[in-house]
């Protein structure tokens, strides 16, 4: 098995236009599938991280491991030198895995937002998993629109998922899952970072070795150069520990101060903490004696009680400009999988508060924030005819043009921003 060179500080791939794969890129490598099978199998046989990190094997198989996790795997197959016109379409969309993926290749196909669109950054993105149908999700999703693309897997997964996903057909056939990057313009170079650890997977139901991370891509654009990340941030501990890692990100980005920035993915950011019988107590408290009114009003303006909107700001980076305020994402009090950990009387009462919400509770979960970059300011009806294509201001995508509802594609919603792109 075959592995990229290492540089100090950057664990990247990087080529030209219309390159072919480099010979060191171990996912097409055709011995790959068999020696990750041979990994996972081993990574499953400890039932805990500490009985796995203390064995000789580990030892042993570490740094292939890692090495697995820290790739950025790049596919350079189209060329556009510049937008065409004089602002940027970026979408941002947690895809739940792609279990879907021909309905979400239909809406790449038919969607006028997605046919127009830049770069789209992608979280939850399968590759080779029996639930999505054994498909690398993300060249599918590239191939469809004719884009470049750049996968970085975040988790090696030693089960087929979790709930519905249990009940796919066959076996796994590579078993990773992670964030990708669609561009219409040449990917200069990517890199993963991977984010502080706030919860422990190795011994979740839902087994799997790696953590969190963010994938940076860079590219060069009508002469000017631009970063774009995408992220998913944990979900299962607290607000803090969602700042923690975006500090993490930002801090991989300090050295690109006075670089066009452009992060978007899934923040987490629902205001609960949650992990903890004690954390989960405190959320329902609040959820049994907050106004819904005013419950709905935090979680869909979370930055009060989420910390990570904090570092972003004293980062130099906006958000209210780059976003809506609709809801990306509801949840169920009865979808939580810690919800046992509270007694039944006090998840009975709680249900019963939050019965007004019908579709479950809105949720603001998915962001844009930019740095050195605005959203546009939409042009006249004259300029815009030029181009062929009208800029709009930053959107929820509640429903797509073919009449589906993205809640039937997946459990968020997309999210659009037109950034002014000057070179």
């Amino acid at each position: 098995m075959r592995f990229a060179p290492e540089r100090p500080g950057l664990r990247a791939l990087t080529w030209a236009r219309n390159s072919s794969m480099p010979k060191d890129d171990y996912l097409d490598d055709p011995a790959f599938p068999a020696e990750l099978e041979n990994l996972q199998a081993c990574l499953r046989a400890h039932p805990t991280l500490r009985s796995l990190t203390s064995s000789a094997w580990f030892s042993q198989n570490r740094n292939r491991i890692e090495r697995i996790l820290d790739h950025s795997h790049v596919e350079n197959s189209s060329f556009s030198p510049s937008p065409g016109k004089p602002w940027l379409r970026c979408l941002s969309w947690n895809i739940e895995k792609g279990t879907k993926l021909d309905m979400l290749i239909e809406i790449f196909r038919s969607d006028r937002r997605f046919l127009s669109a830049d770069l789209i950054l992608l979280q939850e993105a399968d590759l080779g998993m029996a639930r999505s149908g054994n498909r690398f999700v993300a060249r599918e999703l590239a191939r469809t629109l004719d884009m470049n693309f750049a996968f970085a897997p975040c988790f090696i997964e030693l089960t087929k998922g979790a709930g519905e996903d249990l009940k796919a057909a066959g076996e796994n056939s590579s078993g990773l899952q992670g964030n990708a990057i669609l561009s219409r313009f040449p990917i200069q170079s990517a890199r993963t970072i991977r984010l502080p650890q706030c919860f422990e997977p190795f011994e979740f139901s839902e087994k799997r070795y790696g953590n969190r991370a963010a994938l940076i891509c860079q590219f060069d654009i009508g002469g000017r150069k631009m970063m774009a990340a995408t992220t998913h941030l944990e979900v299962r501990n607290s607000p803090r520990c969602r700042a923690e890692q975006m500090a993490a990100l930002i801090g991989a980005l300090k050295e690109e101060a006075r670089t066009t920035i452009l992060i978007g993915g899934d923040f987490n950011s629902n205001t609960f903490p949650r992990g903890t019988a004690w954390r989960t107590l405190r959320s329902l408290f609040r959820l049994m004696t907050v106004d819904p009114a005013n419950l709905v009003g935090t979680t869909l303006s979370p930055q009060a009680r989420e910390p990570l909107f904090d570092v972003l700001s004293h980062s130099g980076f906006e958000w209210k400009p780059f976003n809506d305020s609709t809801a990306t994402a509801a949840t169920f009090l009865r979808s939580l999988e810690d919800v046992h950990l509270i007694p039944r009387f006090l998840r009975d009462r709680a249900s019963r508060t939050l019965k007004s919400f019908e579709k479950g509770l809105p949720l603001r979960l998915d962001w844009f924030v930019g740095k050195n970059i605005s959203p546009v300011v939409p042009l006249s009806r004259r300029e815009s005819m030029v181009h062929g294509l009208d800029p709009i201001s930053p959107m929820t995508i509640t429903e797509f043009e073919n009449g589906v509802a993205p809640e039937n594609v997946s459990d968020h919603r997309p999210i659009l921003v037109d950034l002014a792109w000057d070179p």
